[in-house]
């Protein structure tokens, strides 16, 4: 992996660490990220890097606490 995708890599990683400390789930492309299991999740997030793009959606409660984060894939461009 270049040196810029693994700076993502771990920065997303680090992110995903902190929400899920916060006790917010969170969902990659539809499935539900289990740190234990899912470092291969990540991987295929950032596959495509530069030619796939992701964004966040944060899921709220009634109090307007966050609940869950979504990364979800909404531009695919050509390589």
């Amino acid at each position: 992996m270049r040196k810029r995708v693994l700076y993502y890599r771990e920065a997303l990683l680090q992110e995903i660490r902190q929400f899920l400390e916060q006790g917010i789930d969170v969902v990659i492309d539809g499935e539900d990220y289990d740190e234990a299991e899912s470092p291969i999740e990540i991987d295929m997030v950032l596959e495509n890097t530069g030619y796939t793009t992701y964004m966040k959606n944060y899921t709220g409660n009634q109090d307007g606490k966050i609940i869950a984060v979504e990364f979800n894939k909404v531009k695919e461009t050509g390589k």
